[in-house]
């Protein structure tokens, strides 16, 4: 896989720029609530305006089933238009007359955001002719999306065989910044939490060769504590689960000694700590307790390359964060100079967020899935045939 960078294209002021970005972004009542998304793709925008580049920028927002206004990307061009200080118009299609005319009228270092491309059934099933009808708009195309590399969706794939296609400035860290942990300096240290063991499956086997040792923390903990006969409930887990984690597990794999505990899995009531080997069928386990911090403290205090992917418990719980709070701060302390330190996953940022940590930590992935599958060796569509090169197609 041969990426030819940004940097290395010959793109000439005028010409038309598509750039699928990743500017999912949380949203509330229409307002924009973490701009870090929008943040990290600045550096590929702003490169191209220089370049006097017509910026063409497309992105899915949410989960949109249908054409659905709660999800229209226009809050995302006044937000861009503030943080590059220029105009930033909004096209309310993303195919079309009504688009081929939006950048037919934009001019040269000016830049058009185009309609969520979720709204469009065809995104999603990588059709060829929603993929040329995107194509069309455009003379080049730039994949700085690493979050959504790993779909095979047309404005991933498919488009890639209408235009040159290039890599941008944030897919190129993140695969700098993802190839460190697969290339470490010793001892790495994975930290893994969270709550779906079946998305971590791929990177729990690959960490079980490449780590030296993995902390085991949240949902993800559980079920390897109730595959190896402690007594907890491993909640909302089955048994095929249960069974996954025994067949898995390695002894690099670190569980925890205590959790913080409740008698309902809603949460309610007092939180108790207890011993691991104490847990029986009626607690529900919903974060690490202190014995526990303290024994992954030692690995992480010695580790020279720490990756982090999922909270340790359920953090937005006050009662049950101290623990994902805890280990945030110990990575954060042990990166920046002493290890390469390396956050990802969406609720891995929030934690981090929330922490007021995300600036000691070396590298905080944009890429949930993604970065998930890149580690484990999985396919990254997004990543093939970015060379610059004339397509068959046109």
């Amino acid at each position: 896989m041969k990426i030819k960078w940004l940097e290395q294209s010959k793109i000439k002021p005028g010409e038309r720029v598509f750039v699928r970005t990743d500017l999912n972004v949380p949203l509330s009542a229409g307002r924009i609530t973490d701009d870090y998304k929008i943040n990290a793709a600045l550096p590929t925008l702003r490169w191209l305006l220089q370049a006097r580049a017509r910026l063409i920028i497309a992105t899915h927002l949410g989960r949109p089933e249908k054409p659905d206004q709660k999800f229209s990307t226009a809050p995302l061009a006044k937000k861009l238009a503030e943080q590059l200080k220029i105009p930033v118009s909004h096209c309310r299609q993303a195919i079309g007359l009504s688009a081929a005319t939006a950048v037919a009228r934009l001019p040269a270092g000016e830049a058009l955001l185009l309609e969520n491309l979720r709204f469009y059934p065809e995104e999603q099933a990588n059709d060829l002719s929603f993929a040329r009808a995107l194509a069309e708009l455009a003379d080049h195309y730039v994949n700085d999306g690493f979050a959504v590399s790993h779909r095979r969706h047309a404005s991933v794939c498919a488009v890639k065989l209408y235009l040159r296609a290039y890599g941008g400035f944030l897919l190129k860290q993140e695969i700098d910044n993802l190839g460190r942990i697969l290339k470490p300096v010793r001892p790495l240290v994975a930290i893994l939490g969270g709550a779906k063991i079946e998305t971590k499956i791929p990177l729990l086997k690959k960490m079980s060769v490449l780590a030296d040792h993995i902390l085991l923390g949240g949902r993800l903990a559980n079920i390897f504590l109730a595959a190896r006969g402690y007594g907890l409930r491993a909640w909302r887990s089955d048994q095929k689960e249960i069974n996954l984690a025994r067949r898995i597990y390695t002894e690099r794999m670190l569980l925890p000694m205590d959790l913080v505990v409740s008698a309902a899995a809603t949460g309610q009531g007092p939180a108790l700590v207890k011993k691991a080997g104490d847990l029986d069928k009626g607690d529900y386990a919903f974060d690490l307790g202190p014995k526990t911090v303290d024994f992954f403290s030692h690995y992480i205090a010695k580790a020279r390359t720490l990756f982090w992917n999922g909270p340790m418990g359920w953090y937005e719980k006050p009662a049950f964060s101290a623990g994902t709070v805890k280990i945030a701060r110990l990575i954060a302390a042990r990166a920046r100079g002493r290890a390469f330190g390396v956050g990802g996953g969406g609720e891995t940022v929030e934690v981090l967020r929330r922490a007021r940590v995300s600036r000691s930590f070396d590298w905080v992935s944009t890429g949930g899935g993604a970065s998930l599958s890149y580690l484990s060796g999985a396919s990254m569509p997004g990543l093939d045939g970015l060379d610059g090169k004339k397509s068959l197609w046109l």
